[in-house]
């Protein structure tokens, strides 16, 4: 009898279903066939240069949640008020961590965790430190995250398409230029994948601080994904990282350097609309010291909202660690072409905004933004499209001064352009008188 109870036994461990009890059952799994979502996540931080401090003194580069709202003239900036951030020109609210189903959040010390942003931690590093210069390897750290997402999966066929509703607002030079996004949508086959989305702005100009028009929405291509990098039979989602290195791009005058190792460009309907908006040459390598942080950060995409995935992502570093190669700042030339145009948002902005006051009738003019090609513009506007390495020669802007406003800029007026002359008149003078003095008083020579 014991020999028989010891014989079920054994053959009770041995069993299948036995061994279906080990099996954790909160793994989730993706089914073999298509499968809808309904709640699916996209995670992304552009890239490093959307995240540093720019070369305009006091001005950075940052990501908002929503549609950053007209600021009614060119060149301006979004300064600090309270714990939000306003443009100068018009008193407007410009800056938020949420809206909607977009939330801009902050990589944490430790590398991993994230929390939602604050617009003093704009111009930090994630372990709270000043980010520093524009080449110094440092970044804040931010990502923009939609929810909300629906379409369908199809693993056995290779195929995916979701879509999110929702935007926000990329901005450059603490506004003096900025774009908005809306409602991006992966759409991936058996060959190809890409995400796209509506880019939309206004256009400005430096010769013309008055100019200001719109510049109608158009959907284009943000990223194409590589396509064996995606595994759509994973269980939680996919990260990769969208093509930029040995990507060409037919840029304008000087044109696209396509040298060292990080040179390449974002897809070209992306930065066709930008280069309408002024700002073609932030995206694509121009020869710049901070080319290396033009090359975009991974994404992420998960199926389920509430339990993402997220990639591990170096703390202040750059996508791939290649020293810059030393460029000499260009001589400036003379040139025409207009300076880096201002992009702002084409619909309305997002209800879950705050009313937005009243602009005053009477806006003082301020020059437009730098030009991306060639960083702060210099006494002579360079050619639109000359290499960026004129970038880190700050001392050549002609931008108005800047203060630092809890970390961000602030405008100031420039000094009266008639003080130069003065002075230069009076050392002349005084140069004269004293050479003067010296032959009256020299002694005769015998």
């Amino acid at each position: 009898m014991r020999r028989t109870a010891l014989a079920v036994v054994a053959a009770l461990a041995l069993s299948p279903a036995a061994f279906a009890t080990e099996v954790d059952p909160e793994i989730p799994e993706v089914p073999e066939s298509a499968f809808e979502v309904t709640d699916a996540s996209l995670r992304w931080g552009i890239n490093n240069e959307s995240q540093n401090q720019a070369f305009a003194p006091g001005t950075f580069n940052f990501l908002s949640a929503g549609m950053v709202p007209d600021p009614r003239v060119g060149g301006s900036t979004v300064v600090a008020s309270g714990d939000h951030g306003v443009w100068r020109s018009t008193g407007a609210r410009a800056w938020w961590a949420e809206v909607g189903n977009v939330r801009i959040e902050k990589l944490q010390s430790d590398g991993h965790s994230t929390a939602l942003a604050t617009f003093a931690g704009l111009s930090t590093r994630p372990d709270g430190t000043p980010i520093g210069g524009p080449t110094s390897n440092g970044f804040s750290g931010h990502d923009v995250v939609l929810r909300g997402g629906t379409g369908q999966v199809d693993p056995e066929t290779g195929t995916a398409e979701i879509g999110w509703e929702g935007s926000w607002s990329v901005l450059y030079y603490s506004g003096m230029s900025f774009f908005t996004v809306t409602d991006p949508e992966l759409v991936v086959t058996r060959d190809a994948a890409e995400l796209t989305a509506v880019v939309a702005g206004y256009a400005a100009s430096m010769d013309d601080p008055t100019a200001w028009q719109p510049v109608a929405g158009r959907r284009v291509r943000l990223a194409d994904l590589p396509r064996n990098s995606i595994d759509l039979d994973a269980e939680l989602g996919f990260a990769v990282t969208p093509t930029y290195r040995g990507v060409e791009y037919d840029a304008p005058g000087a044109g696209q350097v396509r040298s060292g190792a990080d040179w390449g460009a974002f897809p070209s309907s992306f930065v066709d609309q930008l280069t309408r908006l002024g700002s073609g040459g932030y995206w694509y390598s121009t020869g710049s010291s901070v080319d290396r942080f033009k090359v975009p950060l991974p994404l992420t995409v998960s199926y389920a909202a509430g339990d993402p995935i997220t990639p591990d992502r170096p703390v202040g570093s750059a996508p791939v660690e290649t020293p810059p190669t030393p460029t000499a700042p260009p001589p400036p030339a003379p040139s025409s072409d207009p300076a880096p145009q201002t992009p702002v948002p084409q619909t309305p902005v997002p209800q879950t905004h705050p009313p937005e006051p009243e602009t005053p009738e009477a806006v003082p003019a301020t020059p437009g933004p730098p030009n991306p090609a060639t960083g702060p513009p210099a006494s002579v506007p360079p050619p639109a499209a000359a290499p960026p390495a004129a970038e880190a020669t700050a001392p050549a802007i002609r931008l108005m001064p800047v203060a630092t406003v809890h970390g961000l800029a602030a405008d100031t007026p420039a000094p009266p352009s008639w003080q130069w002359p003065i002075g230069a008149a009076a050392l002349l003078t005084a140069g004269l008188l004293t050479t003067a003095t010296r032959r009256l008083t020299r002694p005769t020579q015998r």
